[in-house]
């Protein structure tokens, strides 16, 4: 139906002026019906001559009104365009500056701020799947009998426990620790451990306790330590059983802390999240930290290396500084997973951010991932480069190599042996706290190096550095002036590393078979070589007691006339 018939049955939609008739009288227009309710529908029904005369004339006015304001907005437009240029004097010097030092630029500084805030959300985000080591451990052995069962009970348990990282469920009571939060910034939350009255007792007479006789006490007060749930005292009591091999319970007490930890935690605290930190300067927050690096180490030694690799992620989200040096381990992990590809994004983006290129471990393994990957169906990376960037590590870092095939019970190439820039060179130009680090990566590593193809690889771009060095091609003098110059800046370990370390080494003979270096001891374990920004809310008494021994052997690394010195 058209307008036409639409107004000639209901009348036109303007209401007419109020006449001088009484209101009562007064009927609008549109409620007056022209004709019968299905006129408009005859087809041959004339149209009325009167009603379209009346149509046309109040559709005329409409039109020129339109017009009028088409043309009113024309003249408005050409009103603008020609008032562009009338600009105000503020206008016009800061034109004139901008045209001086050029237009800024805020929006490509944003954009390199989102740039690599994507990269990290998709390098180092935690999935809650990869956290249950029970899914590694079922993809790797398959499932058991009774698995579906099992795996229903986990679930129904995990609805009111998120983000646990142990399995074994435990029924927990609130005693004296708690977690809130202490800042917020932008999107991110900041959450701090809290110790009521009864528990900082109860830490005050555990430090008095370190303090007098370096030991908690006795084993015999497991039960009464689980019972208070004093997170620190558990750790310390877990590193006197690795010590004495009862590697089982120490693993347990450990699960156990981690567990406890988590159930204390504030309901907005996650750690797959990575807007939720836990600042080690917090001395509250250490215990959470060293166990959760202890934990990794543990699910690592059983084969749940994705599990592990996933933990460390969590590490570095919590506190991004990395307080305990997880990017010296986080390699480890990620090559024993077969995680070739993540881990070589990831060196690629701590090589542009964090002077990944000066860390030996991340040089080396970054090498190897490239070899798995130039091998790969889809590869992502060419022969070629993984023999270039083989080369570049073993030129940086030469006394790696031959320590390297000796790990892998495998005989040294003649050329490689007579070479003196893997041999009398490396040995002399690297300090004894690198070579330890350096004989430490080997031990973690030397399994995915010992593959036969991946140790021909090795070997043979080894020759052809040799021979590049032979024929001139690789200047030898720059080279080794390189490398001495490399190694001066690893004169002794940073605190990052001392941290780790302390805190692995009661597990020495349980991951790497005794290989951890001699560190300094501290009083307390969970607390080793304090921060210079060290928080202590709470007014502990800090101990900040080292091994004279192991300091004493450092300065003779650097100075060797160091007890010639003393005794004169």
């Amino acid at each position: 139906m058209s307008t036409r018939h639409m107004r000639k049955l209901l009348g036109s939609t303007a209401l007419p002026p109020p006449d001088e008739s009484d209101d009562d009288d007064f009927v609008p227009l549109y409620a007056k019906k022209q004709g019968g309710t299905y006129a408009a529908l005859e087809l041959d029904s004339a149209p009325d001559p009167e009603v379209e005369e009346k149509m046309i004339e109040t559709e005329e006015p409409e039109c020129l009104s339109v017009d009028k304001k088409k043309k009113r907005n024309n003249r408005k437009n050409k009103k603008g365009k020609s008032n562009t240029f009338d600009l105000d004097e503020i206008d016009k010097s800061v034109r004139e500056v901008n045209a001086l030092l050029g237009e800024p630029k805020p929006q490509q500084e944003s954009q390199k701020k989102d740039k690599r805030l994507e990269e990290e959300n998709m390098l180092f985000s935690v999935q809650q799947k990869n956290l249950d080591s029970n899914n590694e451990m079922v993809r790797i052995f398959g499932p058991e009998d009774d698995e579906d069962e099992i795996r229903r009970q986990r679930l129904r348990k995990m609805k009111y426990q998120k983000n646990i990282v142990t399995q074994n469920m435990y029924a927990f009571t609130k005693h004296g620790l708690s977690m809130s939060i202490n800042n917020l910034d932008k999107d991110v939350t900041y959450f701090v451990f809290d110790h009521n009255k009864e528990y900082r007792t109860l830490h005050q007479v555990f430090l008095d306790t370190i303090k007098a006789a370096q030991t908690v006490g006795g084993m015999a007060q497991v039960d009464f330590l689980f019972n208070e749930m004093h997170v620190e005292a558990l750790l310390e009591i877990a590193d006197r059983y690795f010590m004495v091999e009862e590697n089982t319970r120490a693993n347990e007490i450990i699960e156990q802390t981690i567990a406890y930890m988590q159930f204390v935690a504030h309901p907005c605290f996650s750690l797959t999240g990575r807007r939720s930190r836990l600042e080690y300067r917090y001395l509250e927050n250490r215990a959470f930290h060293v166990a959760l690096l202890k934990f990794a180490h543990l699910l690592s030694n059983r084969a749940c290396h994705r599990t592990a690799l996933e933990v460390v992620k969590a590490l570095l989200n919590l506190d991004p500084n990395d307080p305990l040096a997880v990017i010296f381990i986080i390699d480890t992990f990620a090559l024993r997973s077969r995680e070739h590809k993540w881990l070589y994004d990831s060196v690629d983006y701590w090589n542009r951010n964090r002077d990944g290129e000066f860390m030996f471990n991340l040089q080396y393994s970054q090498a190897m991932c490239c070899y798995h990957l130039s091998k790969a169906k889809n590869r992502k990376v060419t022969p070629e480069e993984a023999n270039n960037r083989l080369q570049k590590t073993l030129l940086r870092f030469p006394y790696v190599l031959i320590k390297l095939i000796e790990a892998c019970n495998q005989a040294v190439a003649e050329e490689i042996r007579k070479c003196k820039f893997f041999n009398e060179f490396a040995s002399l130009s690297t300090p004894q706290a690198l070579k330890d680090l350096m004989n430490l990566y080997i031990k973690f590593t030397w399994a995915r190096w010992r593959e036969q193809p991946v140790l021909e690889w090795l070997t043979a771009n080894a020759i052809e550095v040799i021979e590049k060095l032979q024929k001139n091609i690789i200047d030898e003098k720059s080279t080794m002036a390189d490398v001495q110059n490399r190694s001066r800046l690893f004169q002794k370990w940073p605190e990052e590393i001392i941290r780790h370390l302390c805190i692995i080494k009661p597990m020495s003979n349980l991951i790497v078979e005794g290989a951890v270096p001699e560190v300094p001891t501290y009083a307390l374990r969970t607390n080793p070589c304090p921060p210079s920004n060290t928080i202590n809310r709470y007014n502990y008494a800090l101990q900040r007691q080292g091994n004279m021994e192991f300091f004493q052997g450092l300065l003779r690394t650097i100075r060797p006339n160091f007890d010639n010195d003393a005794q004169n």
